[in-house]
Order: C-alpha cells, then structure tokens, then sequence
C-alpha cells in the first residue's frame, strides 16, 4: 500500500486526524510497538494478514473466524474458550 492510497483510506475514517495519526505512526512508540508485533509474528509463525491470537490462560491460541464479522468473531472465540 502506498502512502497515498493509505492517506486517502484515512481520510474515509470517521473521527480521524489524519495528521495527527500520520504523525503518530512515525513515532519511537509506533516503531516499538511495530517491532514487538514483528517479534510475535515470528515466535508465532504468521506469514500473512490477517492473523488473530487469542491469549488467555496458556499459550496463544489462533483463531479463524469463517466471516469478518462480528458474529465470525464471536464463534471463533467462544470455540476456542470452550476448547481450553
């Protein structure tokens, strides 16, 4: 994705400062964060998006909800509760 194309989906997001999140982004805090997420991405061996880990009680657990919503989300994670 290209800085423009990421400006311009953005700007489609109600509520957001653009500036103020482009700002943000370029930060030492984003740069860590991005380097902890990279570390975790590894350790747990996702090559992609998207990826979701749920982590409660143990180890990190994936989750493939079948739909991005929030119902999809909603069974994927009761599954995977209900299996630990």
């Amino acid at each position: 994705m290209t800085d423009g194309l990421l400006r311009v989906a953005m700007a489609q997001t109600a509520g957001l400062d653009v500036e103020r999140a482009w700002i943000a982004a370029g930060s030492p805090a984003a740069a860590r964060l991005l380097a902890r997420a990279k570390r975790s991405a590894r350790t747990e061996q996702i090559a992609g998006t998207p990826a979701f880990l749920l982590r409660a009680r143990g180890a990190p657990r994936r989750i493939e909800p079948d739909q991005m919503t929030v119902a999809g989300f909603t069974a994927a994670l009761d599954a995977a509760l209900a299996a630990r």
